[in-house]
């Protein structure tokens, strides 16, 4: 029995010890200089990744659509084979059994702060970037603000409280830190209308690239948040509307104005008659 013992031990000192060796003795294959990460090449990268997650997952919120959670009005009805068929979507129905762990509930917060967090970590390395080398930095930040927006404005929605990461540069020990008290709702709501203006203000009017967005995108944007703002829910107990905001449903009709909807076509239009006449 001591010798099976003596062993064992001798056995786990060892592996241990070639554990610690192998992790001490390892060296990068290769590093980046922080001149070399500020280049065009890797700022693109992460803009993309910022973008590819949000359809990476692999179920019915790949989308990160928010249709599913619509059973808690009368705009959707769960259906199915019985309740037992999407269970945790008959608990928002009728709203009783929901729990925050959940897989419909937890996932999606989970997700959208990873979104988050990517673009957060490419609007950090676009406010290292000198614009002289890259041109397109400012309406790199402005697609990447409107992206912090909309998943700012999801996760709204969703859970009406929420802790917002406006600043790029938190540690860990700081996210740690983050409540979901720390602003009204007003206030939230106005945390997304900044990136959303912000992204107004600089975003094209039209885009090489589809799928990126344009000056009309984040105008309707910004027409559906501040209806969402306008009508004030400040009751906790009841959520009924308790008043409604007319400068925002002023803000309402400046960014659904027709004109800024057409500029887009317009543009199009002329280019394809210069090139048409050339």
């Amino acid at each position: 029995m001591k010798k099976s013992i003596y062993i064992g031990a001798l056995a786990i000192s060892l592996l241990t010890a070639s554990c610690s060796d192998f992790l001490d003795k390892q060296t990068p294959q290769g590093v980046l200089t922080d001149d070399q990460v500020k280049s065009s090449q890797y700022v693109d990268n992460l803009v993309i990744s910022a973008y590819a997650v949000w359809i990476s997952a692999e179920d019915i919120n790949s989308s990160f659509s928010m249709w599913n959670y619509d059973v808690r009005s009368d705009d959707a009805y769960k259906g199915g084979n019985g309740t037992s068929d999407g269970d945790v979507f008959h608990q928002l129905e009728i709203s009783q059994g929901i729990l925050t762990t959940n897989w419909n509930i937890s996932d999606m917060w989970q997700r959208l702060y990873n979104c988050i967090s990517r673009v957060n970590t490419a609007i950090a390395l676009l406010d290292q970037t000198d614009e002289a080398t890259y041109q397109l930095k400012n309406e790199r930040i402005a697609e990447m603000k409107f992206l912090r927006a909309y998943g700012h404005f999801l996760l709204k929605r969703l859970y009406k409280n929420i802790p917002f990461i406006m600043d790029e540069h938190l540690t860990t020990e700081q996210y740690n830190e983050l409540s979901n008290r720390q602003y009204s709702n007003d206030e939230g709501w106005q945390l997304i209308i900044d990136d959303l203006e912000e992204a107004y203000k600089t975003l094209p009017v039209t885009q090489t690239d589809k799928g990126r967005p344009t000056k009309a995108a984040a105008a309707a944007f910004l027409t559906k948040v501040y209806l969402y703002k306008a009508y004030h829910q400040d009751d906790p107990n009841t959520n009924e509307v308790t008043s409604i905001n007319k400068d925002d449903l002023a803000k309402v009709v400046e960014y659904s104005d027709p004109a800024i909807y057409t500029a887009g076509t317009t543009v199009r239009n002329m280019a394809t008659s210069i090139g048409a006449t050339v």
